[in-house]
């Protein structure tokens, strides 16, 4: 029985993550927007091979500024709070893999900035040393946006 190539062509890229190593490339490449894009590619898939043997200085395109703006979004009121569905929801979003499911605050349904910055870090950084050991994600990504921030998070009083 021939084995299909586009069977096995499919089967190679998903294993070795190609599409989320080009989707992160070219994310990069569309934020930095460099004069000189081959030599940009090339320093990153640098970093990246750096990454993978030190586990530092991860190629990222979240970085704690990314993180601290979600939560600005997900908290339009500035209570200085979010829910655990918006965190979870955030989480999964961004992709972060490991991350707590129950942080500091779930019991009172409030995580603070801290809190979601020093988990959503964690997960940026789990997911950018291990890919070859996460799976694609198995969902949508959700939009975040201030009517969903707004729609799923306590009114503003």
């Amino acid at each position: 029985m021939a084995v299909n190539r586009e069977d096995t062509a499919r089967q190679y890229l998903d294993q070795h993550r190609i599409p989320e190593l080009l989707q992160r490339l070219t994310e990069l490449l569309l934020y930095h927007q460099p004069e000189h894009p081959s030599t940009f590619l090339i320093e990153e898939l640098k970093k990246l091979q750096v990454t993978r043997s030190t586990k530092k200085d991860l190629p990222c395109f979240f970085d704690s500024s990314n993180i601290d703006t979600i939560f600005g979004v997900l908290d339009p009121c500035e209570r200085g709070y979010i829910t655990l569905k918006q965190y979870t929801e955030a989480m999964v979003t961004l992709d972060a893999q490991g991350f707590n499911s129950r942080p500091e605050g779930a019991e009172e349904d409030k995580i603070t900035l801290s809190v979601f910055r020093s988990e959503g870090q964690r997960g940026l950084l789990q997911a950018s040393v291990n890919p070859e050991n996460t799976q694609p994600p198995q969902h949508e990504h959700l939009v975040i946006t201030s009517n969903y921030a707004s729609s799923t998070g306590p009114p503003c009083l």
